[in-house]
């Protein structure tokens, strides 16, 4: 009777849902037209839901980049989620809405983040012919006079 209760005791404890493979993840936040680092990005490790199709992916922590585009976190996965890594900086677009890297596996992972950065156009116009009430620039579908 003793042996049996431990059996049962035993399969009880066993089927217990346990927590999830630890993950160290590390990697490195880069402009991807140069390749250079970008210094201070906020890197966010977003989990989704494996069976919801339509689920947007939760941010679960948040850490900053080093000044040479390093970061690193630690965290357990859990079942039936699965991980991207996004990133955030000034002058560069975030990537936080397109998912990211996908991080797949556990133990030590090392990802690279590539942010596209701004760009600026400075254009100057010089009007040689007399000033004529039609002239025009078309910019973004507004229209603006000269």
């Amino acid at each position: 009777m003793r042996n049996t209760i431990f059996i049962v005791l035993l399969l009880i404890f066993s089927s217990c849902k346990k927590n999830g493979a630890q993950v160290i993840l590390s990697g490195k936040v880069l402009d991807v037209t140069n390749s250079n680092p970008v210094p201070y990005a906020t890197v966010f490790v977003q989990k989704n839901n494996s069976g919801c199709i339509s689920c947007n992916p939760a941010t679960f922590a948040t850490v900053t980049a080093d000044a040479n585009g390093n970061f690193s976190y630690t965290y357990s996965t859990e079942k039936n989620y699965s991980y991207d890594v996004a990133a955030i900086s000034n002058n560069y677009f975030g990537n936080a809405s397109t998912g990211g890297v996908s991080v797949n596996g556990t133990g030590n992972i090392n990802v690279v983040v590539k942010l596209q950065p701004h760009s600026w156009l400075k254009l100057h116009f010089k009007n040689v012919s007399p000033y004529n009430y039609s002239d025009k620039i078309d910019y973004g579908g507004g229209f603006g006079k000269l």
